[in-house]
């Protein structure tokens, strides 16, 4: 009787630590990912700053130098836009996370869902550049037909890097 209820606690006890496992580490993935989302129009360009400093621990081990920014943008309903990236290395696609991401060709024209068009950008920066607090920067365009329709900026930082030296 007393094996029984020894081996039940021990199991309770178990269970318990490995469910407070997985809460921190899905604390420690909250913000693997940034999000942002904005009004698209003509000449407009919006500015978007992606944070590798606010990774959790796992993430910055395993592979620090690839971010994921979520953009849901508005725009007329009447524009049919491409998109292209350019000033860094970036995947985008209009897939999602539970299949895979086919990547965004210059001419294939973005598709509405629910109202808004969700572009994935996969930002791949140097490994060597983490180390700074300007990682990288780039831009991806949209275009309507042949013409500029607006801009997206994205700048990538490292808030954890130690740029207090003054080198001369």
């Amino acid at each position: 009787m007393n094996r029984i209820w020894l081996r039940r606690t021990g199991l309770f006890v178990f269970m318990l630590a490995v469910m407070f496992g997985l809460m921190l580490l899905r604390g420690e993935n909250a913000n693997e990912r940034a999000y942002k989302a904005a009004q698209l129009a003509p000449g407009k360009t919006i500015f978007c700053t992606v944070d590798l400093g606010r990774q959790g621990f796992l993430k910055s081990w395993l592979n620090p130098n690839i971010a994921t920014l979520y953009l849901r943008l508005r725009a007329d309903d009447r524009a049919q836009l491409t998109c292209e990236g350019t000033g860094m290395t970036m995947m985008l696609s209009q897939g999602t996370k539970k299949g895979l991401w086919p990547k965004l060709e210059k001419h294939t024209v973005l598709k509405k869902v629910r109202g808004s068009i969700p572009v994935n950008v996969e930002l791949y920066v140097d490994r060597k550049a983490l180390q700074q607090y300007h990682v990288a920067s780039g831009n991806i365009y949209f275009y309507e037909g042949e013409k500029l329709y607006s801009t997206v900026a994205i700048e990538v930082i490292n808030s954890r890097a130690n740029n207090t030296r003054i080198e001369r």
